[in-house]
């Protein structure tokens, strides 16, 4: 099967003359290969997940996954892109200094992994009742404080074993614990509701870490730690600061955002509106999921390009991430009526649906320029794009739901701030970038 495969991926990249991006497109195939199955049985749970749960407790689980990954941002630190980076640069000639960004980063983590999971434990009620209104929901926002210290984890190892360009360990991992994750999300909600669901989503975290602490130890071989855990605190001016700071405050203008603008759009109206939105967002998720595994490429390879490299192969993966996204955007808008069908009853706002996946091509396009900004090493420049597109995100989202739009009026917003967002980007590319 893997000998078949192969061949007719040389075959395609011989007829349409890519040699000079082979190397590229075997780590993209892993990537997305990987990727489409670990979103694809994601998704076929999360169907099953609303019809077992309804559309209130489904939308109570979706709030409060998204206010997990709202803290695991923040404990991210920009981690994942900071090891990429580094690890990349590294590990062909310093493997000592490879394995010394990742034991920095690893400790880092650590510590501000527990540190927000302690919080989370002890101000669970209070987040509760300020962001939901419910304060009913405080005992699952403390089981999701315990899952919070393996979500954020994985981050520094995904981004060490793209570093190391192993892209396959990480989507045959990330397919496997979502696999776990799907089954035991499913059958801890159809005995112990969004409580079980929960915890089944807990142990997938705890699943992948597992795999992939193997896969990263097999990465450095034979290089042990060379930062012990007492000598983190001696360090005073490192990658952390010059890469990671930056990339942690860009970070911090997405995830936390979208979190707000979900409570805001529940204060204002329902969980059921969330439920809507959930629905759909699903399925702008998997459709973004695909162009997020060919770019976790984009950063290592950007990295190591020289001027010439470095124009050819961002000009080729914007035209393969945008070719991706609209051969996938397009069916599912297609089938919007039937695929929201599959939710149960209720789930009939077809526009919020058709607005939310089309955002998708927006979104798609920045990304990959943002990784490019992030190649150079310009953290801070990529920072104030954030910044702004922050701005343009808060801005819709309090003008449309103020309406009385609702989840769409979210939809709508996310559209229009990275349409904006990509303006913005083009221009500076145009001036700048493309001339370092």
């Amino acid at each position: 099967m893997k000998t078949i495969l192969k061949t007719k991926i040389h075959f395609f990249i011989n007829k349409f003359n890519l040699n000079q991006f082979e190397h590229l497109i075997m780590h993209s195939f892993w990537s997305v290969f990987g990727t489409l199955l670990s979103r694809g049985s994601m998704l076929l749970s999360t169907i099953i997940l609303a019809r077992i749960l309804g559309q209130t407790e489904y939308g109570q689980l979706g709030i409060i996954r998204s206010t997990l990954n709202f803290f695991v941002i923040f404990a991210g630190f920009g981690l994942g892109n900071t090891t990429s980076r580094y690890i990349s640069l590294n590990r062909g000639n310093n493997i000592e200094e490879a394995r010394r960004v990742f034991d920095i980063s690893l400790i880092f983590n650590f510590i501000l992994a527990v540190i927000l999971s302690v919080f989370i434990f002890v101000f669970a009620r209070q987040i509760s009742e300020w962001s939901f209104n419910d304060v009913t929901l405080y005992k699952q926002l403390k089981i999701s404080s315990f899952l919070l210290f393996f979500a954020t984890m994985n981050g520094v190892f995904n981004g060490s074993l793209a570093g190391f360009q192993n892209f396959k360990a990480i989507a045959k991992n990330t397919f496997y614990s979502t696999c776990v994750q799907s089954v035991l999300a499913l059958i801890g909600a159809q005995f112990y509701g969004v409580t079980g669901s929960l915890i089944g989503f807990g142990l997938g975290y705890v699943y992948l870490y597992i795999l992939n602490k193997r896969a990263i130890n097999k990465c450095f071989g034979a290089q042990k730690k060379v930062v012990r855990f007492n000598e983190f605190f001696s360090i005073k001016k490192s990658f952390l600061w010059s890469f990671s700071l930056p990339a942690a405050f860009s970070s911090f203008l997405v995830t936390p955002v979208f979190w707000w603008a979900k409570t805001f759009m529940i204060r204002s109206s329902n969980f059921k509106e969330m439920a809507f939105f959930d629905a759909a967002d699903q399925w702008r998720m998997i459709i973004l999921f695909i162009p997020s595994a060919l770019i976790q490429i984009v950063l290592p390879a950007l990295t190591t390009s020289n001027k010439e490299d470095f124009k050819k192969t961002l000009s080729f993966n914007i035209k393969i991430n945008m070719f991706f996204t609209l051969i996938t955007a397009l069916p599912i808008i297609l089938l919007s009526k039937h695929i929201l069908s599959l939710y149960g009853k209720g789930y009939v706002n077809i526009e919020l649906f058709i607005v939310l996946i089309s955002s998708t091509l927006f979104s798609s396009f920045c990304s990959v320029i943002g990784l490019a900004i992030a190649s150079k090493g310009k953290m801070w420049i990529g920072f104030v794009f954030n910044m702004f597109w922050a701005v343009y995100f808060i801005l819709f989202t309090i003008y449309f739901i103020n309406l009385g739009y609702g989840a769409l009026g979210l939809a709508y917003a996310i559209a229009l701030s990275y349409l904006l967002h990509g303006v913005a980007q083009i221009v500076y590319f145009k001036l700048k970038l493309k001339n370092d």
